[in-house]
């Protein structure tokens, strides 16, 4: 294996082993509060999707270039009339993703298709490769040469997203519907090549032919190609970038582009390490991907009573004066709720939120009538799943404190998580807040 292609498989396995680590984080523990199983955990910020779910699966259509020893051009695709061979071809996908969290999903992938290329004698710079050309039949007339492929590949790959990663990174704001990311890979490809003289289209040498010879009159090799079995294979290393647009919560747009890098420089029956050591394929596809099963967190989690505490209280937040009211018939005044607010990606209550805590406590011991819908937000840093999810650790936090601190009863106290889907400012920390509504 050479070092181009070590590097990126070491690459791989770090990625996957970080994906991996994530459970490694959590610490959990159980107590019992008047019925109501109330649960201690700290989780990392990459929230670990469950294993049976953040599945999808996709088709892809698209068009592939080839690169390597027969090109005539660097940047765009050739066409020869006679014949009308052109070297762009087609090659359609299908694949099962798994979204681990917010960052990384990992993709299996069937691929097949077809890529095509050609290289006429035009200058005298082709002189060079032209007496070096591989020709073990001696059957190359002159004047050019072409092949075409095809071929049959599983893939497994790790996506990357990259949106999520500068968002949190550089807290920015996320392009609405649209994100992007990078891919890294692993392939096993299967393929049969043909190498024929671009006038004549006369035979010159192929893999995964059973038909192959010295051309001379009345013969016409590489038409019986060897069965799926016997074809040659190769190792390809995997590497691009796809951007996403979410149609709606089960229907994503994907634009795919990737480059195949075979461990081979048989694609195109031309072995001249002279000129390519290796051959690639260029893919840009198009196509849907659909989300299995149940992937809205509402209905999961809208009436959940887990409350979560974190067991690291050392935390610098800023509070706003946000405040939900209600009139107090008996001594007609206005009573508020006031706002409680969280570190980007966290959702632990720090010391400072202690007498808002205290404020909403006090309010519902001396109004037992009082049930409150406790809702959770959060910024727009990451996707709206994860920030589901953060909302409503967030709730369960201040949950667990109203409980365990001031015995307010569980019953009184109703879970709901928003995310980022009510955002009051673009100031972000006005929007990691816990708000409070009273229920009718």
């Amino acid at each position: 294996m050479n070092k181009k292609s070590t590097s990126l498989t070491v690459v791989v396995l770090f990625c996957f082993s970080f994906v991996f680590a994530q459970d490694t984080e959590i610490i959990s523990q159980t107590t019992q509060v008047t019925n109501h199983e109330t649960k201690s955990i700290y989780n990392s910020e990459s929230d670990i999707i469950p294993f049976w779910k953040g599945w999808a699966i996709g088709l892809n259509l698209g068009i592939t270039q080839f690169d390597g020893d027969i090109r005539q051009w660097d940047h765009i695709p050739a066409y020869q009339e006679i014949g009308e061979f052109f070297e762009l071809r087609s090659a359609a996908s299908i694949s099962l993703h798994k979204q681990f969290n917010s960052y990384f999903a990992l993709n299996a992938e069937f691929i097949a298709g077809s890529f095509a290329g050609l290289r006429r004698e035009t200058n005298t710079e082709d002189d060079v490769y032209f007496s070096n050309l591989f020709d073990p039949y001696g059957n190359y007339e002159g004047g050019g040469e072409k092949f075409e492929a095809s071929f049959k590949e599983a893939d497994l790959l790790l996506n990357i997203d990259l949106s999520n990663v500068f968002s949190y990174v550089f807290k920015t704001k996320k392009a609405g519907n649209l994100s992007y990311g990078a891919r890294l890979g692993l392939g096993y490809n299967v393929f049969n090549t043909v190498r024929r003289n671009t006038l004549s289209d006369s035979y010159i040498y192929s893999y995964g032919y059973s038909d192959e010879g010295l051309t001379s009159s009345g013969t016409n090799y590489g038409n019986d190609k060897k069965d799926f079995f016997s074809s040659p294979r190769e190792t390809v290393y995997i590497y691009g970038m796809q951007a996403k647009y979410k149609l709606n919560k089960k229907l994503y747009l994907l634009l795919d582009y990737t480059v195949r890098n075979g461990h081979t420089d048989k694609w195109d029956a031309s072995v001249m390490n002279t000129v390519n050591s290796t051959d690639k394929i260029k893919l840009l596809s198009l196509g849907l991907v659909y989300r299995i099963g149940k992937q809205d967190y509402d209905k999961d989690w809208e009436k959940s009573v887990d409350a979560y505490c974190s067991l690291n209280s050392n935390v610098n937040v800023k509070i706003d004066t946000s405040y939900t009211g209600f009139e107090n018939e008996d001594e007609n005044e206005l009573i508020y709720f006031p706002s409680i607010y969280f570190n980007t990606g966290s959702d632990i209550v720090g010391g400072l939120n202690k007498n808002q805590i205290e404020t909403i406590a006090f309010t519902l011991k001396n109004n037992p009538s009082i049930n409150l819908n406790v809702i959770g937000h959060t910024d727009y840093i990451g996707t709206p799943e994860s920030n589901k999810i953060l909302a409503l650790k967030r709730v369960n936090a201040v949950i667990y404190h109203l409980v365990f601190n001031y015995k307010i009863s569980p019953d009184r106290l109703f879970s709901i998580t928003k995310g980022e889907e009510e955002q009051l400012s673009n100031v972000k920390e006005i929007n990691r807040r816990v708000d409070f509504e009273i229920v009718d």
